[in-house]
């Protein structure tokens, strides 16, 4: 067995002994998303699905959510009854952790040493991860998902190669998988784009040959997505009668524009009905509010699902158009500073599983507790500390450093892929920016920026080394 190998065989030891001990100590963790994509997989094995109450209720759970979650939960409900949770999260920590050994992969292909591309690993594994893989959401496999497809098309082009079509074409699936888990996916597209060019191109001299393969790369990484979305339509239209894909638009667009409300009112000036509605009840950025007002929406003035998403679009849009200073100031409300601590956060995921499953996280790991005698967590507090310094220092070098090494050196595979990873990951943030954003919706991005900032800090490392080697010999 390689060294490499026997690396990631050590890995898989122990990022699974610590997902196992968590998950004897807490068990699945339910949130208030997971009972909708219970009650989804119930409507399937019930087979309750030809009609989507649309006029029944505010938001359908059919039509609000897209079905490859729920289609997943039916199956573990068949297979494993009442303990179809505990199937269904050590399956995710399994597929979480095999894609963090293709993660070893790439840090190797950067040409990380065996103990910075386990580094790498351990603390993407340990951030976000660890977790949202305990937890009965679609973070988990979505974000295994669009590893697994970032890999495809990422360690081609880190081998100084274009990626081929099969290649192309198995992470076009396994997008278009994505999209069924989370229709954001259709416009999270927009963002992967510039990755699949470069991986198309393979890092080497723009040419006519190496244009025309990449519009091939892109055709067949596209149609699979293409062609899901479009099948989801068709099936919502023999429904109900309307093209859509989802619903969940309703409150994704009317939670914009109460954040932007915030920052002044004005936004929901409108003389329609919706946003005379929305200026009486979105009094703040509370959440409940927006549920309240689509049921207010839908009971007094029979609005349904799709009424309402339609609605929310154009008042979204018309925000844009009329105020688009508050709304850019929404959308930089959005991006905040804890964005810049996520590459190794172990202590903050263990809080949160602690407040999931007994919500109340009983201190772990604040000052507080230790202020109150608790003094063995003051070891844990620090440690969260330097955890966060640690995630500034290699978001920094993420950040600051892949465009800064694209501009100075010579254009390589590395500069390149480490370019698309850049770009996909700031186009993900700023997409869901543009409406919501949540800490776990940047998890599939995560990983990335931790294996290039460590890439980045390395480089500097060795560059300093040199500077002062040269310095020393007086030269």
């Amino acid at each position: 067995m390689s060294r490499d190998n026997r690396d990631r065989l050590l890995l898989a030891i122990g990022l699974l002994l610590i997902k196992g001990a968590l998950l004897l100590a807490l068990g699945p963790i339910h949130t208030p998303d997971s009972g909708g994509y219970a009650a989804y997989a119930q409507d399937i094995l019930a087979g309750r699905l030809g009609d989507a109450g649309l006029y029944a209720t505010t938001g359908p759970t059919t039509l609000f959510r897209v079905i490859g979650f729920p289609a997943v939960i039916a199956a573990f409900m068949t297979m494993g009854g009442p303990y179809w949770d505990w199937m269904l999260v050590i399956v995710q920590m399994l597929l979480s952790v095999a894609a963090s050994l293709g993660l070893h992969v790439m840090a190797r292909r950067f040409g990380l040493n065996r103990g910075l591309a386990a580094c790498a690993v351990i603390a993407a594994a340990v951030s976000l991860p660890l977790a949202l893989d305990q937890a009965v959401l679609t973070d988990s496999p979505f974000s295994t998902l669009i590893l697994a497809c970032v890999l495809l098309l990422t360690l081609p082009l880190l081998a100084g190669r274009p990626v081929g079509v099969a290649a192309t074409l198995a992470a076009g699936l396994l997008f278009a998988a994505a999209f069924l888990l989370r229709e954001a996916t259709l416009f999270l597209s927009l963002g992967i784009v510039p990755l699949v060019a470069l991986a198309g191109l393979g890092g080497t001299r723009p040419s006519w040959r190496g244009a025309r393969h990449m519009m091939v790369v892109g055709i067949v990484f596209m149609t699979p997505l293409l062609l899901v979305q479009q099948g989801y339509r068709e099936w919502n239209r023999a429904r109900i009668g309307m093209p859509v894909i989802t619903t969940g638009a309703q409150t994704t667009m009317f939670q914009a524009l109460a954040d932007a409300a915030v920052i002044d009112p004005v936004v929901l000036k409108g003389d329609d009905l919706v946003h005379r509605t929305a200026r009486d009840m979105l009094q703040g950025d509370d959440f409940s509010r927006v549920l309240a007002m689509l049921d207010v929406l839908f009971q007094q003035h029979r609005m349904t699902a799709v009424d309402q998403m339609q609605a929310g679009f154009a008042a979204y849009f018309q925000a844009w158009r009329d105020h688009p200073g508050i709304m850019a100031r929404m959308v930089l409300g959005h991006l905040r500073s804890n964005q810049a601590q996520l590459a190794l956060r172990p202590v903050e995921s263990v809080r949160e599983l602690i407040l999931w499953a007994r919500h109340d996280d009983g201190g772990f790991a604040r000052w507080r507790s230790v202020r109150e005698g608790r003094w063995w967590m003051a070891p844990v507090v620090a440690m969260d500390g330097l955890s966060k310094a640690v995630s500034i220092i290699v978001f920094a070098a993420f950040v600051l450093l892949t465009p800064w090494r694209l501009l100075r050196d010579r254009l390589t595979p590395l500069h390149t892929a480490a370019a698309g990873l850049w770009l996909l990951y700031f186009a993900l943030l700023g997409l869901y920016a543009l409406v919501h954003l949540e800490t776990r919706y940047v998890a599939a991005v995560v990983p990335l920026s931790v294996v290039v900032g460590i890439f980045n800090l390395d480089w500097a490392w060795q560059w300093w080394k040199l500077r002062r080697r040269t310095a020393a010999n007086g030269l």
